[in-house]
């Protein structure tokens, strides 16, 4: 049973004994059964069944075309993939020629064949009417197969190199595109009937079109064939040329790229350019294929692998910009099919294991099929009032929600084609996530876990949000001196702050309003209620980590090894206080924050390969070495600090600095915290998440607490605290009153016996910390804020 929310005391125990009460609960796997196909590269629809399979290294993944729900995996794999809806068959076309039941998707045949499929164009095709299955190999040689016994009827030599195949259904003939000619092949004796020159190289495309019977050839000239004659129309040199086409039934129309700079519509009854559009220039072309159901040609200039760009056919111009749609590299072929009975097109992402849902009619992005298991968690974050922890894998660009009650997968999102830095705002329970690719902010919201439109203006890393939630400070980009600031209500951007330098790292104080800027060797103070005026602290070295102590309310610039001093800063009066020497951070560590233990007001930053400085923010000096190659995490309620070296993960004791436990953990990566079950998660490995439990904290699971044990209570903006229920054992010191923290475990307030006034602060989630004169001992509560 979950635990309510509101009749939570949280009593954490903690003394030497407890060494043992740290543990591996259990592995939580990112991936299920049907995922595995990673570079996912290419798609089919399968109209039997009405699913789609994907194909790419190491797995054939189907899934419902509706729903996106997964329903078969399967072992073999290709660069091709098509179907045979006559036989009841899909075809997958990798080391050899797979046969799978469209009903069961059960494989039911398998043809060795010796195939190449790394051209732009399709090496196989499929002609229904005759039961056959034509294939390219790595020699100049056409395989045919009987698609209703999976079996090989026949080769077809042929008098030149071969790239990929055009199939002209209506007359049954195959066109075959080598390096200077097309070869013929009639379909029903399976014989060559004429070679075709076409003076170009085999990378270049072709469309056929049923209604005027011609092929049309792309690259540096346009060649248009007769297919009834078999023979060149015509052969015009081009300015730029054509590397993709796509023909259009509706208007017998051939839409193709132009130098990487225009759509170029050509009419296929009078063989004449009726309308060049320009596009935005590309590097080059990925991907290229026309919705016969809509009217409507897609393709992606290479310029920016997140963006696939609509062309209305009738209208003859560019409707729609989808972000998000993250499509790879261009072949192999098909990375793009349609669904005609939902209207629903399907796009392979071929870097990833994944398949954007495209709505044909609306010109938006449905879903994400994730069918790759590489997740490879790059951050790890959690909400405490869902008790919910998120996880991003870059290389996905996939969000994974687990529950953190019973360690369940809830569900993955896409947010980007490349997010890889989150800022996180626990007050008003949002996760901003950049997304490298498109310079944009993916917003996700916690209460419901729901992904809103980036925003584009201006934001990129670094970032910081302020203490009550309500803004975020982001850089502007490369060699930009400024600072853009997001108001966090309606996830705008509302102004700037002017530094004179590009910002490297930005942090925000708890009480005192103020932001905070490393620039280089420059220290930047912002008080953000006087104009948003800065003060400027040279210093003579370059920063290495940022650390912050809010009880002493100053921040402590580290040196990076062969530095070996911190200058400390007092945010009061933005003044340098002293400068120490320490030893300094090790040098291959980025730029960061070290951890802070705000039980004991210390920081730990690396110093070594294998080790952790500890810095004493009351002494200003560092007071041990503990053994550890990072700290990441601290459980402000247990007084525990987690790290990880190079054999798993490490707990240390908050108090003293000791060990309490290693737990062998595989790679592991970002952690993330659930106070309420004593729960620390670990991204582990690729696709792996590690549970590791504490147990010494007093909390029951068997059931509710009564509401009535509930030690503070909030009514019309005051917050009503009694006595404790858990007073301290004789002799361990006297219980002073409270503290109520933050959701980052900082102080917010101190707390007295009865009436305490909270109506200054903004809304969320906070902590009531029972405080004593040992450290060791405390209870703690969780509130929350509402207005």
């Amino acid at each position: 049973m979950r635990l309510s929310w509101s009749a939570i005391v949280a009593v954490a125990l903690l003394g030497a004994g407890a060494a043992a009460a740290q543990y591996v609960e259990g592995y939580l796997r990112l991936d299920d059964e049907y995922s595995g196909a990673n570079s996912a590269a290419c798609v089919a629809y399968d109209s039997v069944a009405n699913a789609v399979y994907v194909s790419g290294w190491r797995a054939t993944i189907v899934f419902d075309a509706a729903t996106g729900r997964k329903l078969a995996r399967m072992p073999q794999y290709g660069d091709w993939v098509a179907a045979a809806p006559a036989d009841g068959k899909m075809y997958v076309l990798g080391r050899s020629l797979y046969s799978f039941d469209a009903s069961t998707h059960q494989l039911i045949g398998t043809v060795e064949v010796r195939s190449r499929t790394w051209e732009i164009t399709p090496p196989a095709a499929v002609s229904s009417t005759l039961h056959k299955l034509y294939h390219c190999t790595e020699y100049s040689v056409i395989g045919v197969v009987d698609t209703r016994t999976d079996s090989l009827l026949r080769t077809i030599a042929l008098p030149g190199t071969i790239s990929g195949l055009c199939y002209a259904q209506n007359l049954e003939k195959l066109y075959v595109t080598g390096w200077r000619e097309i070869t013929v092949i009639d379909c029903i004796s399976d014989s060559i009937i004429a070679v075709l020159p076409v003076w170009t190289d085999r990378y270049w495309v072709q469309a056929y079109s049923p209604v005027s019977e011609k092929l049309y050839h792309g690259g540096d000239y346009l060649t248009v064939i007769d297919c009834r004659a078999d023979t060149v129309l015509r052969r015009e040199p081009l300015p730029y040329f054509v590397a993709f086409m796509a023909y259009d039934p509706l208007s017998n129309r051939v839409y193709c790229d132009y130098g990487e700079r225009a759509v170029l519509t050509i009419d296929c009854a009078s063989d004449s350019v009726v309308r060049v559009v320009e596009t935005r220039t590309a590097e080059t072309w990925y991907a290229s294929f026309l919705n016969s159901s809509a009217g409507k040609f897609y393709y992606d200039a290479g310029c920016n692998r997140a963006t696939i760009w609509v062309y209305d056919c009738a209208a003859d111009s560019q409707v729609a910009v989808l972000h998000g749609a993250l499509q790879g590299f261009g072949p192999p072929y098909p990375n793009l099919c349609l669904n005609p009975r939902d209207n629903i097109v399907y796009m392979a992402n071929y870097e990833c294991g994944m398949v954007t849902v495209i709505d044909g009619a609306g010109d938006s992005l449905l879903r994400t099929v994730v069918v790759g298991d590489n997740f490879g968690l790059d951050e790890l974050w959690c909400d405490w009032t869902t008790g919910r922890v998120y996880g991003l894998a870059e290389h996905l660009g996939a969000l994974s929600v687990i529950d953190g009650a019973t360690n369940t997968l809830v569900a993955t999102k896409w947010v980007g084609a490349l997010p890889n830095r989150v800022a996180y705002n626990p007050v008003a329970r949002k996760a901003y996530i950049y997304d490298e690719e498109v310079h944009e902010l993916a917003v996700v919201s916690a209460p419901d876990d729901t992904v809103t439109a980036g925003i584009s203006s201006g934001c990129w890393p670094p970032f910081a949000v302020s203490e009550d939630g309500s803004r975020l400070f982001a850089g502007r980009g490369s060699g930009c001196p400024e600072v853009s600031v997001v108001d966090c209500a309606a996830d705008t951007v509302i102004g700037t702050i002017a530094l004179g330098q590009q910002p490297n790292l930005l942090a925000t104080s708890s009480r005192l309003n103020r932001l905070c800027a490393v620039c280089g060797r420059t220290f930047f103070v912002i008080d953000l209620d006087s104009s948003l005026r800065s003060r400027a602290i040279p210093l003579t070295y370059d920063v290495a980590a940022l650390g912050y102590s809010p009880a002493q309310e100053r921040w402590y610039c580290f040196g990076r090894s062969g530095i070996d001093s911190v200058t400390v800063i007092d945010g009061r009066d933005a003044s340098v206080r002293v400068r120490v020497s320490v030893p300094g951070v090790y040098r291959s560590e980025a730029l960061g924050r070290p951890l802070h233990n705000p039980r004991t007001d210390r920081l730990y930053y690396r110093t070594s390969d294998e080790s952790c400085a500890v810095f004493d923010c009351r002494a200003d000096s560092v007071v041990a070495v503990v053994p550890l190659r990072q700290a990441r995490l601290c459980d402000t309620i247990r007084n525990r600090v987690y790290g990880v070296d190079q054999d798993g993960v490490v707990v240390l004791d908050g108090a003293t600095d000791s060990v309490l436990v290693r737990l062998p953990v595989a790679e592991p990566g970002r952690m993330a915290w659930y106070p309420y079950f004593g729960r620390v998660f670990v991204g582990s490995g690729s696709s792996t998440v590690v549970v590791i439990r504490d147990t010494a904290t007093g909390i029951g699971e068997g059931g509710v607490h009564p509401a009535s044990s509930a030690r503070a209570t909030v009514v019309r903006g005051v917050l009503h605290l009694r006595p404790s229920p858990f007073p301290l054992p004789e002799g361990e010191g006297r219980e002073d009153g409270a503290a109520l923290l933050g959701a980052t475990g900082r102080k917010v307030l101190d707390l007295a016996p009865g009436p305490n006034d909270v109506r200054h602060l903004a809304p969320g989630v906070y902590f009531v910390r029972a405080v004593g004169r040992e450290p060791s001992v405390a209870s703690c509560q969780k509130v929350v804020l509402t207005r």
